[in-house]
């Protein structure tokens, strides 16, 4: 339960019977760091020594991207112990959030500020100031590597998109589409093919502007509290629209508004709400190949080899693995490519490659030699933060690779404007 209320006895992690699945699979015990454990720390909680774990800086290595929750039999959740295990940090006071995070997190908390203050960064991107930028002591070594590849919208797509589009035809459904920050202020790309398609498929596409952050960013990086209050808030304008579906076109936020029944289970007046709302969240790539059965198909021919990453929050929390690639197949002239270990984490995990950029490279290293193996062209994923890892990953390595969201080539497809 990501509740912060939760106790470590609440935490449910009693079933386990360290058969060490969780372990095995962590990308971080993997790739990064031997002596990172998730077995240890959910048997030390089982033992009643959660206390002891709060001073651990080893909390703070995991990318909360649920590979060991989703390999666990018994139905275990360590990742969820791990972001708890960080929030009890900060309220104990047994970690001190530093200034650039709190910053940070303040902007993605209110969209309009975090509008404004990448708005400003997009008039200024000249490699001068980038240089001064990069020898500021404040920025941490991962946000100085990543200034050169974001590329922020001058203006927010919230802003250019309109209230509502309307379907092709009749309109078989009423949708609304929750714009997440990465889409609205440097990706809005994804997010106008996502709103056409929706549309070109018999949606009647509503597009609230008064959403904000799905709140996933402050699970176990500042306060569970404050993911609470945005949830709230997401819950009230997106009842308005009185939608049939909620579509998302990023992994983390579908996932994320997905679990609102848990993070206000103990909230009497957001309970039933929330869970309704829940209950209505589907990602882009599940919702047109599994609700709406691809009524409009694409004609265009894209001759192109295409492999695709899953993101950990489209397969490990939403079970989402083939209707991305069904997708993709759809489109004729697409060469689909599997690429080996196609489920393991990019090592981006949000603003993770930023604050432990070492440890995001490390994991990222594996994921190129995965993605060189498949000889594509154009590597696709469901996640914004996925795909700015692979950019980085493929400038760095010099590498003529397209990286794309899956309805960028369906869009594409269409050949529509």
């Amino acid at each position: 339960m990501i509740s912060p209320q939760v106790s470590f006895s609440e935490m449910g992690v009693d079933p386990c019977y360290t058969c060490g699945l969780c372990s095995a699979s962590c990308p971080i015990k993997r790739l990064v760091d031997p002596e990172f454990d998730p077995r240890k720390f959910v048997r030390s909680v089982v033992l009643g020594k959660g206390e002891g774990l709060l001073g651990s800086s080893k909390i703070w290595l995991c990318l909360l991207c649920g590979t060991c929750t989703y390999n666990c039999p018994r139905g275990v959740k360590p990742s969820d112990l791990m972001a708890l295990l960080r929030d009890k940090a900060i309220r104990n006071g047994k970690h001190r959030v530093d200034l650039v995070k709190k910053i940070a997190y303040s902007l993605i908390e209110k969209r309009g500020n975090l509008e404004q203050v990448l708005g400003l960064f997009s008039r200024f991107q000249s490699p001068f100031l980038l240089g001064i930028m990069k020898g500021l002591p404040l920025i941490p070594q991962g946000g100085k590597a990543f200034l050169d590849l974001i590329k922020p919208m001058s203006v927010p797509l919230r802003k250019s998109l309109p209230e509502r589009l309307p379907a092709k035809g009749k309109p078989v459904y009423k949708v609304a589409y929750f714009l997440g920050c990465a889409n609205d202020v440097v990706y809005g790309e994804i997010g106008k093919a996502t709103v056409k398609v929706l549309a070109l498929n018999g949606c009647e596409v509503f597009i609230p502007k008064e959403t904000v952050c799905c709140g996933m960013p402050y699970l176990g990086y500042t306060d569970l509290e404050r993911a609470k209050k945005l949830a709230k808030r997401n819950i009230e304008v997106l009842e308005k629209i009185g939608a049939d579906f909620v579509i998302t076109d990023c992994a983390t936020c579908g996932a994320f508004l997905r679990r609102y029944e848990e993070l206000l289970s103990d909230d009497p007046a957001y309970f039933l709400r929330a869970s309704r709302l829940s209950k209505m969240v589907y990602d882009v790539s599940y919702f047109l190949m599994e609700i709406l059965k691809l009524r409009e198909k694409p004609k265009g021919n894209l001759d192109l080899q295409v492999t695709y990453h899953d993101p950990c929050h489209l397969k490990k929390e939403q079970r989402v693995k083939d209707e991305p690639r069904e997708l993709l197949k759809s489109i004729s002239g697409v060469q689909f490519r599997e690429m080996p270990e196609s489920d393991l984490c990019c090592g981006g995990a949000g603003t993770y490659g930023i604050f432990h950029f070492e440890e995001s490279m490390k994991v990222l290293n594996r994921k190129m030699e995965c993605l060189k193996s498949t000889g594509a062209r154009v590597l696709v994923s469901g996640c914004p933060g996925c795909i700015t890892q692979f950019k980085f990953g493929v400038k760095r390595e010099g590498l003529d690779v397209g990286v794309k969201h899956p309805v960028e080539l369906l869009y594409e497809a269409y050949g529509v404007s």
